[in-house]
């Protein structure tokens, strides 16, 4: 049974009270007064039945023994309300009730159930009134009773209080688990979309402040530290390393200039080396030369990378660490060196899901695409349960034009994690990309209900369906309303206008320029506004201004796959044949299965038939638009200008016909 924070922090003396009062109560009855009764090692289920049953009125103890006093009666409900402020709210109360029971007073607290009870209290408290001889026998065994109930009570009090904070101290260490891991997937992760980076720090901070004391004294002088193991001890250092480190370089990545958030950052890295019985992390010491560097310290951070020099990697989790922290730099270089430490870390622990996790990360950034769907196919066994093993591989493949494999892991991940809302709007975008609209409209609007506040990715990714549906005015609709509330400063403004452009582009390439323009205006290098202008000029049949836009998208981002592909078109439009193959190889060796890429290819190819540059390049054409329309590309091919040599070949009209009748369409007129 999940316990919460707030329920954890309601567990107070009251609930020590119940325990006395159904101690009390079980030894005046001689039974149990609920069916359920407690373990030290009790099933989660039987806690949550055991909790339901003591929710009710607890049954009535003269229900089961006819003999026992009224007042004793009301005492014990007092104690066992089901309703924490009717209970005895101290201790002292309940124990004067108890005195005055055995004293035949009337009591304080607890309401007198019967007026013959409150009677017979009268006469024993005035023994001339009576035979002074069976009340005083009376009263010293009831006074024995007590007695010896409250000397086991004590026991058992003491025993349910260490049950309590054992099991407290092991519910925080399962949250801090489960922190740890949402933040490392968040913060490593640049997949999908961007705010990744802000949640994770969220929950890094969130899952940081379980173990904070408010002296600031640290880990240690936590009152649950104590009562773990050595073992989860250990692992709880460790994880809380890992976590400070995530934290500043998150923080930094997000404001890399910011002088206050590099001293934030080092004061970070300071609590993270004072994490105790942990050796020296290397990782750690070149961060803080990173840092240091940043704020013009020169000497501060010569030293720390000296003394990063002399700490060795002594396990996984160091070349980890050490992975993490070279991958940052963000340049090619950089991302080899991590792969190199993340084999090491593999191969010292070849179970190790955070590096297998990385490693994917790392040769994703640098094109080894089938390398890091084999990493991430690790993760998925290594955590079948886990759903970011399966978002993460979407994602390449996804990028590899595997849209149908795609779709199939995003919603594997969606099985493990229902409010995985970026894995529905990727498996959305993915579902645009195949046409299939009326799909990829539901996974946006179920996406817009997972996150809070109108998302411009998510808005976009809408819009782009509804143009696909033609509902071209609803389109404009909801792209409105998107740039309405997404101002101009806000980095997500870009997104927006690019994807805009890119959905009417086909129906008002004014407004796609336009769009386009906004966004090189603030920012000239825009690899994907400089993209979206190329094909525009693409469409508007001018290839040199296709070129030189495609040149500078190609100069800003490298990989940009897309750019290359549909440049190899336009070089392949103006003869520029070695350009052309260079580029459409890179494409094919990067993305082998992707039907936008064969489809680029087999248009590059039919432009060489047509020019007599290549023997055998009409078969080469036909067998790559074959694969592309095996993937849902190309149907466009019976009037597409590139492919003008193929439609006179027999070949061609056979394989446009079965497609139409398979989509049940009718000849283009």
């Amino acid at each position: 049974m999940h316990r919460t924070p707030e329920a954890i922090r309601a567990v107070d003396r009251r609930s020590d009270l119940y325990s006395l009062g159904l101690v009390l109560a079980e030894m005046i009855t001689g039974d149990r007064l609920f069916e359920q009764g407690g373990s030290y090692s009790a099933q989660a289920t039987q806690l949550e039945t055991m909790a339901i049953e003591r929710s009710k009125q607890a049954p009535s103890l003269r229900g089961i023994r006819r003999d026992v006093p009224w007042s004793l009666e009301s005492i014990t409900r007092k104690c066992l309300d089901p309703d924490p402020p009717r209970r005895y709210q101290q201790g002292d109360h309940l124990a004067e009730d108890l005195r005055r029971f055995l004293d035949d007073r009337p009591l304080r607290f607890a309401p007198e159930l019967s007026r013959v009870d409150r009677a017979r209290k009268f006469f024993r408290r005035h023994p001339r009134l009576l035979t002074a001889g069976p009340v005083f026998a009376a009263v010293t065994a009831a006074l024995l009773l007590v007695v010896a109930a409250l000397l086991t009570t004590r026991m058992h009090l003491a025993e349910t209080g260490d049950r309590l904070a054992a099991a407290q101290a092991l519910e925080r260490k399962r949250a801090h688990d489960a922190g740890a891991v949402e933040a490392l997937c968040l913060v490593n992760t640049v997949l999908g979309r961007q705010d990744h980076l802000g949640q994770g720090i969220a929950v890094c901070e969130r899952t940081l402040d379980l173990y904070r004391t408010p002296d600031g004294q640290g880990l240690t002088a936590h009152p649950d530290w104590a009562r773990l193991s050595p073992d989860d001890r250990r692992q709880l250092a460790e994880d809380r390393r890992e976590l400070l480190l995530l934290l500043a370089g998150a923080r930094v990545r997000r404001s890399p200039d910011d002088r206050r958030t590099l001293e934030s950052a080092l004061k970070l890295l300071n609590e993270a080396e004072a994490t105790p019985g942990l050796l020296p992390s290397r990782a750690l010491w070149l961060d803080r030369a990173d840092y240091l560097g940043r704020l013009g310290d020169r000497v501060g951070s010569t030293e720390a990378l000296h003394r990063a020099e002399t700490i060795p990697a002594a396990g996984a989790r160091d070349h980890y660490l050490l992975a993490i922290s070279i991958a940052r730099q963000g340049d090619p270089a950089a991302y080899r060196r991590s792969v190199a430490e993340l084999d090491q870390a593999l191969a010292i622990q070849p179970r190790h899901y955070w590096s297998a996790l990385q490693r994917g990360i790392c040769r994703m950034q640098l094109g080894e695409m089938p390398q890091a769907v084999a990493d991430f196919s690790v993760c998925i066994g290594l955590r079948p349960e886990h759903s970011w093993g399966y978002f993460n591989r979407g994602c390449v493949l996804d990028r590899m034009g595997l849209k149908d494999d795609a779709i199939r892991d995003y919603t594997a991940a969606l099985a493990r994690d229902p409010d995985f809302a970026a894995a529905m709007a990727n498996r959305g975008l993915a579902r645009v990309e195949l046409r299939r609209y009326a799909e990829a409209l539901e996974d946006f609007d179920h996406a817009l209900t997972l996150v809070n506040g109108p998302d411009a990715a998510i808005v976009a990714g809408r819009g782009l369906a509804l143009e696909g549906l033609g509902r071209h005015e609803e389109a404009d609709r909801v792209f409105s309303l998107a740039f309405d509330r997404v101002p101009l400063s806000d980095p997500s403004r870009n997104r927006l206008a690019w994807t805009y452009g890119f959905a009417v582009a086909a129906r008002r390439p004014d407004r796609a320029r336009v769009a386009f323009d906004e966004i090189l205006t603030r920012e000239p290098g825009h690899p994907q506004a400089l993209y979206g202008r190329a094909m525009l000029a693409m469409s508007g049949d001018d290839p040199q201004m296709a070129l030189r836009f495609f040149d500078q998208s190609l100069a800003t981002s490298p990989g940009f796959a897309e750019a290359r592909r549909y440049r190899a078109v336009v070089l392949a439009r103006l003869g520029l044949w070695d350009r052309a193959t260079r580029d459409i190889n890179a494409c094919l060796e990067r993305e082998p299965g992707s039907g936008p890429t064969l489809y680029a290819a087999a248009c590059v190819a039919a432009r060489a038939a047509a020019a007599n540059r290549a023997p055998r390049a009409i078969d080469q054409a036909l067998e790559l638009l074959g694969r592309a329309w095996d993937r849902g590309e190309g149907h466009q091919a019976d009037r597409d200008p590139d492919l003008a040599i193929l439609r006179t070949d027999p070949r061609f009209a056979r394989r446009m016909a079965e497609l139409r009748a398979g989509a049940g369409q009718t000849a283009a007129p």
